[in-house]
Parts: C-alpha cells; structure tokens; sequence
C-alpha cells in the first residue's frame, strides 16, 4: 500500500476544497516570465521573416532559417515548462501524524512531499486557517478547517510537537 493509500484507511484531514489554498508567488512569477519568455522567442522567430530584410542570399537564409527554428523550439520548450501545474492536494493525517502533499491527475495519484508533525517548520494560526511551513520556513500549504472538533485534534497534535504558534484567535 502506498502512502497516498494507505492515508485513507486512517482518519485523515483534507482541506474543505481539497487544494492548497495559496502557493509560493515567486512560482508562479517564474511561471510567467517561462510563458513570456516562451512566447517572446517565437515572436522573435516569425519577425525575423517577416521583418527582415531584403537580402535572400543563401547563407544569409539558411542562418536564419536555423537561427528561427532554434528560436521557436527553445520557445515551445519555454510554454512547456511555464504550464501551470495542477495545484496539489494538502493531506494531514492524524494518526500517523505526518502533512503529505499529493497531485492527483485522474486515477494517478502522485506524493509530492511528506513531513511528520515534528519535521515540519512551524504551523501558524492566521485569520483564514492554518499556514504550515517546511524546515527550511518555505510555505508548504495554508489550510482551512470547518470542523471545531477536528481543528482541536490537529492544533493540539501540532502543539505537542511543539509546532503550533497561534497569533491572535482562541484554539477553540
């Protein structure tokens, strides 16, 4: 049995739409700047042709025929690589006490990340959940919980591993 399996068989806790509420910015900065960059290159590409200039000469056009076609894959590589990922699933399950990042494509279920409650950097308490952080202080995922009940359970798991920092609310 895999871990993204073998979590459903433990009472476990998924957030109320089942994502990651906020992702790291400078992803998704990184992202577009593939996208533009990608899309800048076969632009490149195409204003080589239709603005260049006058000379056909054949090592003039072979250059740029091979100049074009190095422009537009490199480009298509760049789309490629800037698509959005699907935004993966955050699961925390209190049995084995451990925040597994998943990315489910149909039937596939893929884990991205595992920290066990004692691994994990922090866990901080903020107006729309809980914002839990890797070791290295990196966000792992922002989560919100409905349920009273199972809030207490995860907020005092967290806190016996001595992760919890609550800013402003009560526990309860």
């Amino acid at each position: 049995m895999t871990p993204a399996t073998a979590s459903r068989s433990h009472t476990s806790l998924q957030t109320s739409t089942g994502a990651v509420l906020e992702m790291d910015g400078a992803v998704m900065l990184g992202r577009f700047a593939q996208r533009a960059g990608g899309s800048g290159l076969i632009f490149a590409a195409l204003g080589l042709w239709v603005f260049g200039t006058a000379n056909w000469e054949p090592d003039i056009a072979m250059l740029k025929l091979l100049l074009s076609l190095a422009m537009v894959y490199a480009g298509i590589a760049f789309l490629q690589e800037g698509r959005m990922a699907r935004i993966p699933e955050v699961e925390v399950d209190l049995i084995a006490r451990e925040v597994r990042l998943l990315r489910r494509s149909g039937e596939a279920t893929s884990l991205i990340q595992t920290h066990r409650f004692e691994d994990l950097g922090t866990a901080e308490e903020t107006a729309r959940g809980l914002v839990l952080r890797a070791p290295d202080g990196a966000m792992l995922a922002e989560v919100e919980i409905d349920q009273p009940k199972v809030r207490l359970a995860l907020y005092s798991a967290l806190e016996d591993a001595g992760k919890l920092i609550i800013r402003s609310r009560s526990v309860h």
